[in-house]
């Protein structure tokens, strides 16, 4: 009796050892052949943080060192000073233009913004939208504003576009969004990750009485450890001709943007002639 009990003992024994091996197999099996979960996640540009930078030159002027051979050429430029009435006005045109010709110096090529898709447009709305009104973002980090309101920021950088045929249709666009019965768009806070801008010069435009002439300068951010980072020779300059309102409406910026050409940039284009002017009016 004995020896049956001992022969019964030592059966369920092996019998439990070899279920268990049976269950840690197969969960090593199933973790193996398991495919890897991945999940898309759909991501905006992130809207660059303000970047301190000293001016060159002596005080109303901005300077640009450039290289053209073993010779350096200084490039000046008139600048607006801090205590000019004139100077917000021209920062504000500054901060809307900054992340258009941020996108430009990304995409490396100037768009017609005459004629663009309803897609590029809202995109560019959205990067304006973000840094006009930062402070201003729901909750969601979009940025939400009347169509009126956006109507004036269209004319005021798209104009030849806008009063041609008014605000693109949003639908099917992945930077804008409404609900069909307000009057109010959602975009997206959008920006150009490493680009920032900052005025360069400023000048009244000797060709047209009340115009202005206004320099924006485009530059990358420098990250620390990287082998190639900015300089003089990378950075992007625009001359941006302004154009003031005429009507006696109330409008978000001063001026609206009567054209553009690229400044020519002697370290990486020498000898090359100037941009042609890019109408956007």
């Amino acid at each position: 009796m004995l020896r049956k009990l001992i022969c019964i003992l030592i059966s369920a024994s092996v019998l439990m050892g070899l279920c268990g091996c049976t269950l840690l197999s197969r969960v090593e099996a199933d973790g193996e052949n398991e495919a890897p979960r991945t999940k898309f996640v759909a991501e905006s540009l992130h809207v660059p943080a303000p970047v301190e930078t000293e001016g060159n030159g002596e005080e109303g002027t901005s300077s640009e060192v450039e290289t053209d051979g073993e010779n350096a050429v200084v490039i000046e430029y008139p600048q607006i000073k801090e205590d000019d009435p004139m100077y917000e006005d021209v920062s504000l045109m500054v901060t809307g233009l900054t992340p258009v010709f941020s996108y430009f110096a990304f995409k490396g090529e100037d768009m017609d913004l005459s004629d663009l898709s309803a897609e590029d447009f809202w995109l560019l709305m959205a990067m304006i939208a973000a840094d006009v009104n930062g402070d201003n973002k729901d909750a969601d980090g979009s940025v939400s504003l009347q169509k009126d309101v956006l109507s004036d920021y269209a004319a005021t950088f798209f104009g030849s576009l806008f009063f041609a045929s008014g605000l693109p249709d949003w639908k099917g666009t992945t930077s804008a969004s409404s609900d069909p019965r307000s009057q109010v768009i959602s975009l997206s806070a959008m920006g150009v990750d490493g680009y920032h801008g900052k005025l360069a010069g400023f000048e009244a435009s000797p060709d047209e009485e009340g115009y202005y002439d206004l320099y924006l300068e485009i530059y990358k951010s420098v990250i620390e450890g990287a082998q190639t980072g900015s300089d003089a020779g990378d950075n992007l300059i625009w001359k941006i001709v302004l154009e003031p309102w005429n009507d006696d409406s109330e409008h978000a910026f001063a001026f609206k943007m009567k054209s553009f050409s690229r400044e020519e940039n002697e370290v990486l284009q020498a000898g090359s002639e100037s941009a042609d002017s890019t109408s956007a009016d």
